[in-house]
């Protein structure tokens, strides 16, 4: 049984409890297989047990004020004889006294082999983790007055097979030459999220991204980043060239928002033949070469058929 305490939560939280048990039984020593002499050693092992974690900043479950010259009752007028006055220290994160140890339940169950008077030793091993409780800064509305709280949500599955075999292939008197082989395989599946949402769209610091392209989704795996869709480069034909502005090549169908000219482009050639609208870029910007959305620049999918 293990103990942590932690001020990084409220009192009533701050302790957390995680009991484990492990054990072996080694089948090589029992009498039944006494007469097995290629097997050297056959141990199976298993494990089961909780862990905790308690890695988010300090102070998430109190509310932290500061003092202030200014911010009274009013607007945040000065006072004429400097009166101070509370002010929120928290920044955007509303408080959370009710946040608690994140844990984990780890099963393992495994085998040691060891076989050919040492020579070859084989380890199989499964597991199978739950995390539950996951520390996670979530979304709360902006009516709050804050835009983020730190919350206890969800449940995470990690369950894996890996298997190692190591053995001596040649073995003389002043050599050996061995070898070493691991395998493994991992499947990482959110249970559920916050009881509302089955999917939660988000940014990860992890990475310089200002789209909200980092996936949580229930059933599916951890660590889903979606990214925009590559189609190529545009082509002269997705274009209008404006006779009366020096033949500027204008996407067809855009307003003049989205290409940088005074005026909206047609849809319809001189001739009388209609284009289909040209998808805007959006993800570039712009640069000193033009617009993003001009011939031989990157294009995008539209997925959603909003015309981006």
């Amino acid at each position: 049984m293990r103990a942590d305490g932690s001020t990084k939560f409220a009192p009533g939280n701050q302790w957390g409890y995680f009991p484990s048990v492990s054990g072996a039984w080694v089948l090589s020593e029992e009498k039944f297989m006494e007469d097995i002499k290629w097997i050297d050693q056959l141990k199976l092992r298993a494990a089961i047990g909780l862990a905790g974690n308690n890695r988010i900043s300090d102070d998430m479950w109190r509310y932290l004020y500061t003092v202030n010259s200014t911010g009274g009752p009013g607007f945040g007028e000065a006072t004429q004889f400097g009166e101070q006055w509370y002010g929120n220290q928290g920044g955007t994160t509303f408080a959370n006294k009710n946040i608690k140890w994140e844990t984990t339940l780890t099963r393992n169950l495994a085998a040691d082999i060891t076989l050919f008077n040492g020579r070859l030793t084989v380890t199989p091993e499964i597991y199978w983790n739950t995390t539950k409780d996951l520390l996670y800064k979530s979304d709360i509305p902006s009516a709050t007055g804050y835009v983020s709280q730190m919350q206890n949500i969800g449940q995470v599955t990690n369950k894996g097979v890996e298997l190692t075999i190591s053995g001596d292939i040649l073995s003389g008197r002043d050599y050996v030459l061995s070898a070493n082989l691991s395998l493994g395989m991992n499947k990482m599946k959110v249970d559920k999220l916050n009881g509302t949402d089955n999917v939660i769209w988000d940014q990860n610091n992890r990475w310089k991204s200002s789209y909200n392209d980092y996936c949580l989704k229930v059933g599916d795996q951890v660590g889903l980043i979606y990214g925009f869709v590559y189609d190529g480069l545009y082509s002269m034909d997705e274009f209008y060239f404006d006779p009366t502005n020096n033949l500027q090549a204008v996407p067809w169908g855009s307003t003049a928002a989205e290409n940088g000219t005074s005026k909206d482009a047609p849809i319809m050639d001189a001739d009388g033949v209609e284009h289909p609208k040209t998808i805007i870029n959006q993800i570039s910007g712009d640069s000193n070469s033009g617009i993003a959305t001009l011939p031989g620049k990157v294009k995008f999918k539209d997925l959603n058929g909003d015309g981006y």
